[in-house]
């Protein structure tokens, strides 16, 4: 009975979870605060995840509804090798070593190093600080993973003898398939747009950008729905409001950590609105407090700032309704996915004339060398304000992609109809 209400109303069910989860976050924002941790997590990873499950639990439902209309069919999955078996067996158990090695380390006093700097305590093997307790963890956690996996066999090979999969059930692949590809891209577009030494901003745990995010998931996602002969044009569309949500809830870890794309300074209420919308000193941040550099004084500390990230959240939230709710009257593969480009490029170069982010050339600009520290409240806005960001550049071309794509799904649509009438 439980199970067949939560079939007939997952969609409801997983609105009603959302809402509710945005309710709580901006109940947060109004308190004014950032809280980078809690406990060892980071609050931007939390978000991140959060952004992910809820992405993948959305998409599911758009791609059982697509199922339903025979736009993505069953597919034929191909049987491992033992060759193949062998090596994810080994990666596996290297991975849970590793685990029981790190949290080993933790346990023996070290917990206070994961809560300050997690990067450096996840990413290092502790040589200086070696203790044979850590090996003998992560041995004896590959040891309990192997008396687990010995029990799950016989579920696994009755799995693999199952000959058709759908596309809905294999979600989670798609996700990792974005998530590795996201990863990358978001770094290789760091590492290629900003100064510095190439090797010292390729191993830092820092420096990931949304946009390469996006072009290195969207080409990992192609290249996997080709390897399972899937429609691309339909899967981007299943993406197009899953990317809106994503990047929503994903702003929300900016803003509760305080992680330093806020906006510019801004020290009056706009509306009746509340004033924490309209300005936010970012107590706690992560990246310390905005500041204010001029020529007579250093700093000036704790200035408010527009909250830009809030506004974000509220914008994509809203742009992710709207896309999804016409999805179902949109019957043309891809428009879905070019009106997302649209609505992406607007809204990012909006946001960017009152966000703080250094101008691609500023050479003219007075304190130049305060710029290259990229955290803070930039003097003389006025002249920023008139030059376009790296962020802005990309969300012309994104909506001057998504417009010719419109215009040209909408043309060839015409074209087969027209030529068929004649038939």
């Amino acid at each position: 009975m439980k199970s067949t209400f939560y079939k007939k109303y997952t969609e409801q069910i997983l609105f009603g979870i959302l809402i509710t989860f945005y309710i709580i976050i901006f109940y947060i924002y109004s308190l004014e605060k950032c809280y980078p941790r809690i406990g060892f997590a980071g609050v931007y990873g939390i978000c991140i995840g959060t952004g992910f499950l809820f992405a993948g639990l959305f998409l599911k439902e758009d791609f059982k509804r697509l199922e339903k209309r025979n736009i993505l069919k069953p597919f034929k999955k191909e049987k491992s090798s033992k060759r193949r078996k062998k090596t994810s067996l080994i990666v596996n158990h290297i991975i849970t070593f590793f685990i029981g090695y790190q949290v080993a380390y933790v346990l023996n006093g070290n917990y206070n190093d994961l809560v300050e700097n997690p990067a450096s305590v996840i990413f290092s093997l502790h040589l200086s600080d070696f203790n044979l307790l850590y090996p003998i963890y992560g041995m004896l956690l590959v040891f309990i993973s192997i008396l687990l996996s010995n029990n799950q066999e016989e579920k696994k090979e009755n799995n693999d003898n199952k000959k058709v999969f759908f596309p809905s059930e294999i979600i989670f692949n798609f996700a990792v398939a974005a998530f590795v590809g996201g990863i990358v891209g978001a770094k290789l577009l760091y590492v290629f747009t900003e100064s510095g030494n190439f090797f010292d901003k390729l191993f830092s745990t820092s420096g990931l950008t949304f946009y390469g995010g996006l072009i290195g998931g969207a080409i990992s996602v192609i290249i996997y729905s080709k390897k399972l002969k899937l429609p691309i044009l339909s899967i981007a569309d299943c993406f197009a409001p899953i990317l809106m949500l994503g990047y929503s809830i994903g702003r929300m870890g900016c803003q509760l950590a305080g992680d330093g794309c806020w906006g510019i300074k801004n020290n009056h209420n706009h509306s009746i609105l509340p004033d924490w919308l309209w300005s936010n000193e970012y107590i706690g941040a992560i990246h310390g407090q905005p500041i204010e550099y001029n020529y007579f004084l250093n700093e000036q500390p704790n200035i408010s700032v527009f909250p830009t990230p809030i506004y974000e959240t509220s914008l994509c939230f809203i742009f992710f309704l709207f896309l999804w709710f016409i999805r179902k009257k949109i019957n043309i593969p891809g428009l879905l996915f070019s009106i997302y480009f649209m609505l992406n490029g607007i809204e990012r170069f909006f946001i960017e004339k009152i966000r703080v982010n250094p101008p691609i050339s500023y050479k003219d600009v007075p304190n130049s060398n305060y710029l290259d520290q990229g955290i803070g409240f930039y003097n003389n806005g006025d002249i920023i304000l008139n030059s376009n960001t790296q962020a802005q550049f990309i969300a012309i071309s994104l909506f001057i992609i998504g417009l010719l794509g419109f215009i040209y799904l909408l043309k060839r649509n015409y074209d087969t109809k027209k030529s068929i009438k004649k038939i």
